[in-house]
């Protein structure tokens, strides 16, 4: 009684059609994005408070409380690292118009306040009906839009496409380690290395943006090095600049999405995969400290509900070596293939065993000579 009727009798089916549902408003606008062209970037900047769209066909610019399309949108969010971690600059782009945002307390070179709250943050406009924000690392630029705060769903949905390169060629923790040794090898030295090394990048915007585009010069990074170093004056004093830098990774960003996503596509067909990654992007965001309790709190707890677990694996495994005394676990059908040959008690694992049981005196008389070697290779140093 508490289960949807399945769709065409079909488990299959059901999801398939599911997640299509849910993911067929977004994927339009994805794909209206990719099948337009980009307008032409801004030669000149507002340096006003706020958002402003700039109008492709004429040059204008105007003032509007937040990007007006209900289409697709690419977002690249700047902090001043000293300052403050809530936004001072944002870039997006549609398929009709660029925008800037700018904050007030960037641009009257004022301190924010020590309260957070959306309205120090950058305003989209969301509402029920569908938007999707892309960008690289988009869970870093979402934190900082207002609306996000908000109790009441919205029908904004993020997707990410270093999630997507992930997904597509990304590495493991080993092979990333290697792949970062061979930016100092010689080509000769290349050749003896795993052919994959080519078919994989960082995952940093540059990194992926020459691999999928396959250019020659990487992006001009530099310029982030200024939200690192400077106070809000010194780059306001640079804000034409620092603006154009923002566009540019939005450009990058644009660029990679147009290769990546039909990859993504063909390496995961199935919808729910789209959608789990969109839903994912929907999560409460936290808004005061009770978040660094909380994290604190559910530690304590998962230690607490680990030694509890152990000390009944413990018990268990206690009750488990005494099979060996009647040779009862050759009919066990989860013991039977364990290591019951008797372990020596001078090894490291010997000895602390020893002292894990000096408080079982029992245990320990009957396993004088040894314990079977599976028991005692459950020992570690802890």
């Amino acid at each position: 009684p508490h289960l949807p009727p399945i769709l065409n009798s079909n488990v299959s089916d059901h999801f398939w059609q599911v997640a299509s549902e849910q993911v067929q408003p977004y994927t339009d606008l994805l794909l209206d994005l990719l099948a337009s062209d980009t307008p032409p970037t801004p030669t000149k900047w507002n340096l006003e408070p706020g958002w402003t769209r700039y109008n492709a066909s004429d040059g204008t610019w105007a003032s509007v409380p937040y990007p007006t399309e209900k289409c697709c949108v690419l977002l690249d969010v700047e902090v001043c690292v000293i300052e403050d971690p809530r936004a001072v600059m944002a870039i997006a782009v549609t398929s009709e118009a660029w925008y800037s945002w700018l904050s007030p307390h960037l641009v009257h070179a004022e301190s924010f306040p020590s309260t957070m709250s959306p309205s120090t943050m950058i305003p989209m406009g969301s509402d029920e009906s569908p938007c999707l924000v892309i960008g690289h690392n988009v869970a870093y630029d979402r934190v900082r839009v207002g609306d996000e705060y908000r109790i009441d769903r919205s029908g904004t949905r993020y997707l990410d496409t270093m999630s997507m390169h992930i997904a597509v060629a990304g590495m493991t923790s080993s092979q990333r380690m290697m792949k970062l040794a061979s930016k100092k090898m010689t080509e000769e030295e290349l050749k003896l290395k795993p052919k994959w090394l080519a078919n994989t990048s960082m995952n940093g915007l540059a990194d992926v943006h020459k691999f999928y585009c396959k250019t020659t010069d990487s992006l001009d990074k530099d310029p982030r090095n200024s939200f690192v170093k400077l106070g809000l004056s010194e780059l306001m004093a640079d804000c034409p600049n620092l603006l154009s830098y923002c566009a540019g990774d939005v450009t990058a960003t644009l660029d990679v999405l147009r290769i990546l996503f039909p990859l993504y596509s063909e390496q995961c067909p199935h919808p729910a995969t789209l959608s789990g990654m969109l839903t994912m992007s929907t999560s409460f965001l936290p808004t005061n400290n009770c978040w660094e309790n909380f994290i604190t709190t559910a530690d304590e707890t998962y230690k607490n509900l680990e030694k509890d677990m152990m000390k009944l694996v413990e018990t268990e495994a206690e009750l488990a070596i005494m099979m060996i005394m009647d040779y009862s676990y050759k009919h066990d059908p989860w013991l039977w293939d364990l290591e019951w040959k008797i372990a020596s008690k001078k090894t490291i694992k010997g000895r602390r065993m020893k002292q894990i049981h000096e408080d079982k005196i029992d245990i320990e008389q009957l396993f004088e000579a040894g314990y079977p070697t599976w028991y005692q290779d459950l020992t570690d140093e802890e």
